[in-house]
């Protein structure tokens, strides 16, 4: 009879330690989606900050353009001149972009790297 207690209890012991390390797993399992969905929330939020600061960087260039083509626009007595001028300042800027966009791109790649390395830490 006592071997059948021993035995008993041995098992409830391991029951005990299989419930624990199940409990354990799945608080885990829990803990890193919320790390998750912290992570998603925070990223989401940069990405919604910096688009709407994008398009009001976007607006004020529009605005302050238009009004340098027209004080142009006065200052040559003409109704495209200033226009063709801002916009070839423009296409000058693009094509310095365009022809430097390898380094652009290693140079952002690199910045980015470095600043979710940071984040991480």
């Amino acid at each position: 009879m006592e071997k059948i207690k021993d035995i008993l209890l041995k098992l409830f012991k391991f029951e005990n330690i299989a419930a624990n390390l199940t409990g354990y797993v799945e608080t885990r399992l829990e803990l890193f989606k919320l790390e998750i969905k912290t992570d998603l929330a925070k990223a989401l939020a940069k990405v919604v900050t910096l688009i709407f600061v994008c398009f009001l960087g976007f607006l004020f260039l529009l605005f302050v353009s238009l009004g340098a083509s027209h004080l142009i626009n006065t200052m040559l007595d003409s109704y495209y001149a200033g226009f063709l001028i801002i916009a070839s300042l423009y296409g000058i800027l693009l094509l310095v972009v365009v022809g430097n966009r390898k380094k652009i791109m290693t140079f952002m790649e690199a910045e980015i790297l470095k600043r979710t390395s940071k984040n991480k830490e």
